[in-house]
């Protein structure tokens, strides 16, 4: 079951939401707001937050109104401002999305599934800024260094490589499948992969792990 929660400012919005997504079998809504404010400790450690954003929200500065959340947590957006990818991929830590505000319960429901697995999701569209972006001369720098993982994202790569799911890494290294959502979605910021094999390819390339 993946659980989620939801923030909007009208009510309206956040019960329209909330029906769509409850299509979903797999999808359990375990909290909406209009404000951080109204979701309880335990809410935030939902797998997923959908966020839809007013102008408040679409900007670097709206985005600090966001309940806390940990690198594992996937954030789904839903705005119509294309600025919004390109300031997440730089500032937003583990699996994020954006899709127009009136994206297709389809569509949102495909996008939290996708979250729940560490992914970075985005209508094309709404992506062509990130995409068509020339990166600054220091991210230049720093793709020609070799990058760097810690001991236990280590073992999760290999363990990734093996083409072992959340579940069965987490028994093997004896964590939380939530833990585990956690390394892979560093491991994806670390090396700039968007899915498990291009992780994988990466790291071998790197001569992080080896088959």
């Amino acid at each position: 079951m993946i659980r989620i929660t939801i923030l909007a400012e009208m009510a309206a919005a956040r019960e329209n939401l909330a029906r769509m997504l409850r299509e979903d079998p797999e999808i359990e809504i375990v909290a909406l707001g209009a404000s951080p404010q109204d979701f309880t400790r335990g809410t935030q450690q939902a797998d997923v937050q959908v966020v839809l954003a007013p102008e408040v929200y679409a900007s670097p500065i709206g985005t600090s109104v966001l309940p806390e959340a940990d690198p594992g947590q996937g954030v789904l957006w839903l705005s119509d401002d294309p600025a919004l990818a390109v300031w997440l991929a730089r500032n937003r830590i583990g699996a994020w999305g954006l899709l127009p505000a009136e994206a297709s319960a389809e569509e949102m429901q495909a996008a939290v599934r996708a979250l729940n697995e560490g992914l970075v999701v985005g209508m094309p569209a709404l992506m062509e800024s990130l995409l068509d972006r020339e990166p600054p001369v220091e991210e230049l720098r720093d793709e020609e260094q070799s990058p760097q993982i810690t001991g236990r994202e280590g073992e999760v790569l290999q363990l990734l490589s093996q083409g072992l799911a959340n579940k069965q890494i987490a028994d093997v290294l004896g964590i939380s499948p939530h833990t585990v959502k956690y390394h892979i979605s560093s491991i994806y910021s670390r090396l700039g992969a968007t899915n498990r094999a291009e992780a994988v390819r990466l790291a071998i390339q790197a001569g992080l792990i080896s088959l």
